[in-house]
């Protein structure tokens, strides 16, 4: 009986398929490799999004500058009071702009330059459509050192803070943007013309559930700080100390307002 030839691989064939063991292996390093890169990419996308909002915060700045060179040297005024706050984030109310989205009428071309990237949540509507209609806000708190219904000259307060990431926050509340904005700090703008980086990476501000005063009474920026010099002891003023005491901090380049 003829043997039949045995068969043989030709030349340069490979295997057309991996192992279990191989696929485990493979899949092992893709992994670890997927860990060591991902806090990388999500880091490096942040201070992306950082630098937007430095850039934008200073063309927000510009366009104060510009809009006090039309009105005798007064930058935008702070809204009056609605109830017994005036919410520094917003934009515009029923019946037209407020604060920084008085802007909008001849300084700035479009609302996206009032709306912070890494900024995912906010306390008010953020419609553009409505703009100038209803209760519009935006990612950056206004003149927390003035009270409600002020304007005052620019060239009066050199240095100062003018424009900051909105650092509200309340514990347990489902809204409140200090906390969900850049996390480990935040940007300020200053009547100068620069724009800071205040690094608060264990959260102090947003974990002391900073929050804007009642301004239905004469306790303001100027009275806490009438006396100049370092914060008075908060118990003195209980919780109304806060919001004055981080201001403070960002108008006298103190990175950590609790210490």
């Amino acid at each position: 009986m003829a043997q039949r030839a045995k068969k043989t691989k030709p030349a340069g064939h490979r295997r057309s398929a991996f192992t279990l063991l191989e696929v485990l292996v493979v899949g092992g390093i893709t992994s670890m490799l997927l860990a060591v890169m991902v806090p990388g990419l999500v880091r490096a996308r942040e201070a992306a999004r950082r630098a937007v909002c430095v850039a934008q915060m200073k063309a927000v700045g510009v366009g104060v500058f510009t809009y006090s060179g039309a009105n005798d040297d007064y930058a935008p005024p702070v809204m009056s009071r609605v109830g017994t706050t005036a919410p520094r984030v917003l934009l515009s109310k029923p019946g037209g702009y407020v604060n920084l989205g008085l802007l909008l009428e001849s300084e700035v071309d479009s609302p996206e330059i009032f709306f912070c990237p890494s900024q995912k949540r906010f306390s008010f509507n953020t419609r553009r459509e409505h703009l100038g209609k209803a209760f519009i806000g935006g990612s950056y708190v206004y003149r927390v050192n003035l009270p409600a219904g002020v304007a005052t000259p620019v060239g009066a307060l050199r240095h100062l803070a003018l424009i900051a990431d909105d650092f509200t926050a309340r514990l347990g509340a489902p809204l409140g943007n200090g906390h969900y904005t850049h996390r480990d700090g935040y940007n300020v703008t200053f009547t100068d013309g620069s724009v800071s980086w205040y690094t608060d990476e264990n959260e102090s501000i947003a974990k002391r559930a900073v929050h804007w005063d009642d301004e239905t009474d004469e306790f303001d920026y100027s009275t806490f700080y009438r006396a100049g010099g370092p914060p008075p002891d908060p118990d003195q003023y209980g919780d109304k100390a806060d919001i004055f005491r981080v201001w403070h901090a960002f108008c006298y380049s103190r990175p950590h307002p609790f210490g």
